[in-house]
């Protein structure tokens, strides 16, 4: 009888044990998923000429020039979004095998694109190319497996190669798009400067005063976005060093030395998100 009560408890103990939740690992994942998801910049990158085509003479050659850039950008957009749902979906799977198998997805996995492509006008080439395809194939896989530990640490050390490719790509854009942002404030800030030249301020004073206030506006707008990329490759490098201390503690992740140290990671990221939210 004791013999038995013996096993039992072991039992017990194993699927307790098996059924803990990964929380840090799980925390990791979710703060990490939401930090990506944030697609204002690339959205942003995609309207440049909407916001920067009123220093061009309409049908001059900068302005042609400026156009076949806007359809440039416009033919790649689909890919950088899909770059960063991949990764998104991604750290989403992570923190459902990390904690609870009901997680809420809030990206569709089944409509993740198989493939991006690696074109002249893209900063994504080949190694991006193959490692988004990785990342999704190893993604929609783990999708179906349950809530175990050693789910986790398969899928950490089989995904942490394609995603660290991808969150460098990812940082490579973000540079990308702070070089528009940069040039559009430049050509906005030298079409105000050609204006107030043609204006005569002993008679309209006024409207000197609005167009000066208008052009504040502006700098303040690109001043908030060009923050936003400096913050947001600072959460990305965390996000990355995040991962890669996941792969080289896969072996301890319920340890409470692990739990500790990484407890920082998370807090970091955390941290970030809420900066990243508070710059509008």
């Amino acid at each position: 009888m004791k013999l038995l009560k013996c096993l039992l408890l072991i039992v017990l103990i194993v699927i307790f044990t098996a059924c803990t939740p990964l929380t840090e690992v799980q925390r990791f994942g979710s703060e990490s998923s939401k930090v990506i998801s944030d697609t204002e910049l690339a959205k942003l990158f995609k309207s440049s000429y909407s916001r920067s085509k009123y220093a061009f003479e309409p049908g001059s050659t900068a302005d042609l020039s400026a156009k076949s850039n806007d359809a440039d950008r416009k033919k790649v957009f689909d890919d950088y979004i899909a770059n960063q749902q991949a990764m998104a979906s991604y750290f989403q799977v992570l923190a459902k095998l990390a904690g609870d198998e009901e997680y809420d997805f809030k990206e569709n996995i089944d409509g993740l694109a198989k493939s991006i492509k690696d074109i002249p006008e893209s900063k994504l080439d080949k190694i991006h190319v193959d490692a988004y395809a990785k990342l999704v194939e190893k993604t929609t896989e783990w999708i179906t497996y349950a809530a175990r530990q050693k789910n986790v640490r398969k899928m950490i050390q089989e995904s942490n190669e394609p995603l660290q490719i991808l969150l460098d790509g990812q940082m490579i854009l973000i540079d990308v798009y702070k070089g528009t942002l940069n040039q559009e404030l430049a050509m906005i800030d030298d079409m105000y400067d050609q204006e107030f030249t043609l204006i005569d301020t002993s008679k309209n004073k006024l409207l000197l005063h609005l167009a000066r206030k208008e052009r504040e506006e502006y700098r303040l707008f690109y001043k908030a976005k060009l923050k936003k990329t400096k913050e947001t490759k600072k959460a990305l490098l965390k996000i990355k060093q995040g991962h890669k201390s996941l792969l080289e503690n896969v072996n301890t992740l319920k340890t409470d030395k692990f739990k500790t140290v990484f407890k920082k990671f998370n807090d970091d990221i955390r941290s970030a998100k809420k900066t990243l939210e508070s710059i509008k």
